[in-house]
């Protein structure tokens, strides 16, 4: 609940599964990340500075189409939706949701650190060349 206040990160979660009588229970917890909502930092860059925060966050998602050679599968259409997904999929590993509110308040604080230094993130920390160090010094 507290993750839905969060505007760029989206839970997914199954609405038919969700009613009155039921509590959501997760091994691990998948997000849809909008890198709009942070200043433009991609995905990985975010994940990769989360994960230097202590947060137990990894890119969620890899399309078969962008990992693979055509001749291994037969697509219909352009695969927009997998596309989407493998750019802004994050997962948020099961440690942290062992750790209960505590982890979430975690969460919640650095990924607003991330939201208020994305600008120098996205300038100094590409996803290619990461250093962590330089990432924990910016978030200090």
């Amino acid at each position: 609940e507290a993750l839905s206040s969060m505007p760029g990160l989206h839970v997914l979660a199954h609405a038919a599964l969700l009613t009155e009588h039921t509590q959501p229970a997760f091994y691990k917890v998948g997000l849809r990340y909008e890198p709009r909502e942070f200043g433009g930092l991609s995905r990985d860059v975010f994940a990769k500075a989360m994960r230097a925060e202590g947060i137990a966050v990894d890119a969620g998602f890899r399309g078969l189409h962008l990992t693979h050679s055509r001749r291994r599968f037969r697509a219909m259409g352009s695969l927009e939706q997998a596309t989407s997904a493998d750019r802004d999929m994050l997962i948020w590993h099961h440690p942290a949701l062992l750790e209960g509110s505590s982890a979430v308040e975690q969460f919640l604080q650095a990924t607003q650190r991330l939201k208020e230094h994305a600008d120098e993130l996205k300038a100094r920390c590409s996803a290619e060349s990461y250093s962590r160090a330089v990432c924990q010094r910016l978030m200090q």
